[in-house]
């Protein structure tokens, strides 16, 4: 008995001085990776940097001459509708000839555009040299450049922790530029060139306003150098408790590039005066030869991270961002949700007994990421917004049966203003608010049916309500730990208060007494969360692995390669292969910030999701998000979105489509109309996304009827069990699953109608042609053809058609205790009930959509004409 009431606690595996040992041996190599990788790492070569930023420099140039046209446009509708203004002309001036245009220009100075050769400017360098050279001569008897940089470079924006910055070298080189192939281009009133590979027009340039403009190209190889010393201070504890020596000596070695020269006239209307313009475009390229030296006495010299940080300061781009081929914005959600890591370890240590604590410290590390990382002072007003109009709804409207349907209305209103923000910026590599308001959505609109349950007898309620009900509303404070959950605010998962509620007091984790103290999930100290490290460290490795291997595959694979005209020289089938590749490096972005998520909130406790009582493991997977190989190795349409952001598609399952149908009646088309346009409406506007989503519908549709009809084949009739070529089938539906998806989903990554048609067209839209070709095959005789196949089949095994069925579906429902890893089938005690269906036999029977997407597009449009039918007769009545 006494043994009973005080269990022995299992010993640990490790003893304190071999995990004294470990930890330091952990901290040593991480230290020795840093040094090794990021200090004395080898720099690209100057070739593939020029490269990397000239593409990134047209990339933006591009960007905004799509913008400059698009304002050219609206400013050009606009005018048409204002009538002109007109100008009394001078009575004095005499009346002067016709102005004159550009093609008569270049006719009257005997310049050909598409014929005349590119000029050598020769007499031009010699004018610029001597020039040079006087101003070298100057600089060598006056101070004022040297007196100049020294007051620029310790002027106000010194930080504290740098010494006075001495100038110790200053050479402007001895070489000169040199100019060559001039030629003269009409260009746009923005400045964009009117010829890019067609014949000149002098009469269309006149007509839309062109100019003219000298182009030359530079090139200057030289020694520009600027030598600098100072000293960084350590000021803490106490001023100046450590002092580096540094010195720096930054030269520039080479540039070349095209100079544009452009005379602006003059425009009365808007008040602008003629001006000259001298740009480059944007190939140029600036190479620098950058030394260092660190310490005073063991010395580092020429460290060449040093020497990328301060190149990546003078180009106008993020180091890091152009060193792994990731966007600025992107690197900071990677950062936060790595930072999530040792944050969420510091929220599990909070006292159990102090919740308000972990509220606040929540709150504070979501503000935090929102204001000081991602500088969203906006999207923290957006979250207030949402998260106090549904708290306020559910406060003031809590007796009204439309309750949650105003805070519905409410938060998908607010959300859908922001994503026409976000589509009208068209900057899709930033990060906004948009993706946290997403996951805010899913918990508030949750928050509000949870409130109203509450209201309801028990017997009214399925499992599910009762158990995430919310008879009385929260106080703000733990509100707000909800809302600010940082873990999860980003990207996700999202979860119910209720959840939340359970985790913030620990009746999440209690373990019922039926279940063996022996076997009871460790725990540290007074802490009732049991420990976590484990399964949060494998998905932060999983997580991390999936974004290496996305920063390695978008250089080959990333969606802009659908749209070059070099993808065109491909083969069909290689284009296939890309198509399917581009696809499977977009999801490996997701997989990596869903799993590493998902990590976080399994460190904090969150994740708990009961323990067997039969072996004692502990299971963590109440925030599942996303299931990578079920995506990758589905066999059918349902397999593969029920794997794909899992937590969504539970959001549309018992919040819209459950919600929708009345009380006491089955589901039907419109509850499977309303989840079909709430999960539209709920990713954003772009076009892309409404042809993903209804060309899904017809795939479920047709992946149905496929299964139905031809799956039964490679089953044995009588016992269901898989006959010897099923193994052929499974390959075959695999294949056609992962490729018709592929071709489903790009228009999710092109997001633009036109652009998705055109990567349809370049794969000659083999997704639409063999869903309408299956679906034509369906709809004819051929399917009564192939339930005779059947019938027959099934009688000479001596069983029914149906029986048959009935087996199948039986045999594969029958791995489902097996699959889920339940051992010996029993439910885990705290967990969630899950119906123990397979995602084959539920592609079957089940007609519930998934992500919004219906299972059985027939069907529901049967569906629609009888309820169409039903209200006419109703109406004549």
């Amino acid at each position: 008995m006494a043994q009973d009431a005080c269990p022995v606690k299992p010993e640990p595996t490790l003893s304190f001085t071999q995990g004294f040992i470990l930890g330091q041996l952990s901290i040593v190599l991480l230290l020795a990776a840093f040094i090794k990788f990021f200090i004395f790492g080898d720099p690209p070569s100057p070739e593939a940097t020029a490269s990397l930023r000239a593409t990134e420099r047209r990339s933006r140039t591009l960007a905004h001459k799509k913008s400059l046209l698009s304002l050219r446009e609206s400013h050009s509708r606009q005018a048409g509708q204002q009538p002109a203004l007109s100008k009394k002309k001078s009575s004095i001036l005499r009346p002067s000839p016709p102005p004159l245009t550009i093609g008569s220009i270049l006719d009257k100075t005997y310049y050909k555009v598409d014929s005349h050769q590119p000029e050598s400017l020769d007499w031009f360098n010699v004018l610029v040299a001597q020039t040079i050279a006087q101003f070298r001569s100057d600089a060598q008897h006056d101070d004022a450049i040297l007196t100049s940089l020294t007051k620029a470079l310790n002027g106000a924006s010194r930080p504290d922790f740098v010494d006075e910055i001495r100038v110790t070298e200053l050479s402007l080189g001895e070489d000169f530029p040199i100019f060559s192939n001039c030629r003269i281009i009409p260009v746009d009133e923005d400045g964009l060139d009117l010829t890019s590979g067609k014949a000149f027009d002098a009469n269309m340039a006149t007509r839309e306003g062109a100019r003219l403009q000298a182009r030359m190209d530079v090139d200057l190889s030289d020694m520009i150098t600027l030598a600098v010393e100072t000293k960084l201070l350590l000021n803490y504890p106490k001023r100046l408790s450590a002092v580096l020596p540094v010195a720096l000596a930054v030269s520039v070695v080479r540039f070349s590039g095209t100079l544009s020269i452009s005379f602006v006239p003059s425009n009365p209307s808007e008040n602008t005066p003629t001006k000259m313009t001298f740009t480059f475009l944007d190939d140029y390229r600036l190479d620098f030869s950058i030394r260092s030296l660190l310490g005073s006495r063991s010395r580092l010299q020429d460290v060449p991270k040093i020497a990328q940080l301060v190149e990546a300061r003078l180009h106008p781009f993020v180091y890091l961002a152009d060193q792994i081929g990731a966007g600025p914005d992107e690197l900071k959600l990677i950062f936060s949700l790595l930072l999530s890591y040792p944050l969420a370890g510091i929220l599990k240590r909070v006292p159990d007994a102090r919740p308000a604590y972990k509220n606040l410290f929540s709150l504070g590390i979501s503000i935090f990421y929102l204001v000081g990382l991602f500088d969203l002072w906006d999207g923290l007003r957006t979250m207030l917004i949402s998260a106090a109009g549904a708290y306020a709804i559910a406060k003031f409207l809590r007796g009204s049966p439309y309750m949650p349907w105003v805070g519905f209305v409410f938060l998908m209103g607010h959300m859908s203003v922001n994503h026409i923000a976000r589509q009208a910026a068209n900057n899709p590599s930033t990060v906004d608010i948009t993706g946290a308001q997403m996951v805010l959505v899913m918990k508030l609109n949750a928050f509000c049916w949870n409130v109203a349950d509450g209201l309801l007898p028990e017997a009214e309620l399925s499992d599910l309500q009762k158990n995430r009900r919310l008879t009385e509303l929260p106080n703000l404070l733990d509100y707000a730990g909800f809302v600010f959950f940082f873990p999860s605010m980003m990207v996700g998962p999202a979860f119910d208060f209720a959840e939340y509620r359970r985790w913030l007091d620990t009746t999440m984790f209690e373990v019922p007494a039926d279940v063996d103290p022996a076997k009871r999930p460790p725990t540290r100290r007074k802490r009732k969360i049991p420990r976590s490290g484990t399964p949060a460290m494998v998905k932060l490795v999983a997580g991390l692995l999936w974004i290496f291997a996305f920063l390695k595959l978008s250089a080959y694979f990333d969606y802009p390669v659908l749209l070059e005209d070099s993808f065109l020289d491909y083969s069909f089938l290689r284009r296939v292969f890309i198509l399917h590749m581009v696809g499977f490096t977009a999801r490996t972005k997701y997989y990596g910030v869903w799993m590493m998520s998902e990590g976080a909130c399994i460190l904090a406790g969150l994740g708990y999701n009961g323990v067997d009582a039969a072996t004692g493991k502990v299971s963590w997977d109440r925030l599942q998000n996303i299931d990578p190989w079920g995506v990758e190795l589905a066999q059918n349409t349902r397999g593969y979105l029920e794997a794909w952001n899992i937590n969504t598609n539970k959001w549309l399952r018992n919040y819209v489509y459950l919600r929708v149908t009345p009380r006491g009646k089955k589901p039907g088309f419109r509850a499977s109309l309303a989840t079909f346009t709430t999960s539209a409406f709920w990713h954003g506007f772009y076009p892309g996304y409404y042809l993903s989503f209804v060309l899904a519908s017809f795939i479920q549709t047709v992946a149905k009827n496929m299964r139905r009809n031809f799956r039964p084949f490679f089953l044995d009739p009588k016992t269901g069990a898989p006959l010897p070529s099923k193994k052929y089938y499974d390959l075959a539906s695999w294949l056609t699953t992962q490729l018709t998806f592929s071709f489903a989903a790009a228009p999710f990554l092109i997001l633009s109608l036109s652009g998705s048609l055109q990567v349809w067209a370049r794969v000659y839209f083999y997704g639409v042609l063999g869903t309408a070709a299956l679906m034509a095959f369906f709809a004819s005789p051929a399917r009564g053809a192939l339930k005779r196949e059947l019938e027959k089949r099934s009688a000479k095994a001596g069983v029914g058609a149906k029986a048959a069925v009935a087996v199948d579906g039986a045999a594969v429902a029958a791995t489902a205790p097996a699959a889920a890893g339940g051992g010996g089938g029993k439910l885990r005690p705290g967990a969630e009930q899950h119906i123990g269906r397979s995602a084959s036999s539920d592609s079957l029977a089940s007609r519930e959509p998934v992500m919004g997407i219906t299972q059985d597009l027939e069907r529901e449009f049967d569906d629609a004409m009888s309820e169409i039918r039903d209200f006419e007769a109703r109406r004549r009545r």
